[in-house]
């Protein structure tokens, strides 16, 4: 058996890995890259600070979309401020999450088409390969953490104490989210969270294929994103022999169904 301090010390190593890298940077300045090139931007950086502008936006959305009605624009009997065209798109969670499935499809496709142009097959394929597993690990084990801490929550009978809130209609007229279940013993409750975040995971599933997970509807976004990148995947395959490649241009409409069902539901 690994002895305690092992254990303590991947244990950590965990919990590193899980914060923000930018915050690793400050924390841990001996993690970052001693490479000459690290301080130099990615091609793709300004695509990060696009995609942090549009996640405190749709944090704004959701932060009022309980107590206020934040759907309805400018028009006849609604001439409020927050309801101007520009003004109101501060607070857009819709538009901002279609501005991720954008976004994320041309940030994915930047580096395999320019290892098309360049000829650059071998690593082209190695990429392809390892990103496959790569990518799922990424955006599906902070859910992870988040959804167990959800559980965790419940047990200790916090949903419990806000339950009077969240039933209040008078206070919340708005949209209103449901409490997670809370179970008889802690055992079902772990079983029925790994069986729905199996189900969560699994592309060919309902949940899937982006109606969320019970514990936390706010998270159908992963597996649409996911779906949309192994797509992403494939269509690299199908052209990588594609002299001009338009289909790095093509390559953000793979986000369009995902902008439509969000739209839809």
């Amino acid at each position: 058996m690994p002895s305690r301090s092992s254990a303590s010390a991947a244990a950590k190593q965990v919990l590193i890995f899980l914060i923000p890298s930018f915050i690793q940077n400050i924390v841990y300045p001996s993690a970052k890259p001693k490479s000459g090139n690290s301080d130099r931007p990615r091609p793709t950086a300004w695509l990060d600070g696009m995609r942090g502008i549009a996640a405190l936006l749709v944090y704004f959305y959701h932060l009022s979309y309980s107590t206020h009605d934040v759907y309805t624009g400018w028009s006849p009997g609604h001439y409020q401020l927050l309801r101007l065209p520009f003004i109101k798109s501060l607070y857009n969670g819709p538009a901002m999450v279609s501005l991720f499935f954008v976004l994320s499809g041309y940030a994915l496709s930047y580096k395999p088409v320019k290892q098309m142009r360049n000829g650059e097959y071998n690593a082209l394929f190695s990429g392809l390969s390892s990103s496959v597993f790569r990518r799922m690990v990424r955006l599906f084990l902070p859910c992870v953490a988040s959804t167990l801490m959800i559980v965790v929550l419940i047990r200790l009978g916090f949903y419990q104490s806000t339950m009077e809130l969240a039933n209040d209609a008078d206070r919340l007229f708005g949209t209103r989210e449901h409490h997670a279940w809370t179970y008889d013993t802690t055992t079902e409750q772990v079983w029925v969270w790994m069986r729905s975040f199996w189900g969560f995971v699994n592309p060919f599933t309902e949940v899937g294929l982006g109606k969320g997970i019970y514990m936390d509807g706010h998270l159908w976004t992963i597996p649409v994103e996911y779906v949309s990148h192994e797509k992403d995947l494939v269509l690299s395959v199908a052209d990588f022999d594609i002299r001009e490649h338009p289909s790095f241009y093509m390559r953000p409409s793979l986000g369009f169904p995902a902008c439509d069902q969000f739209s839809a539901s």
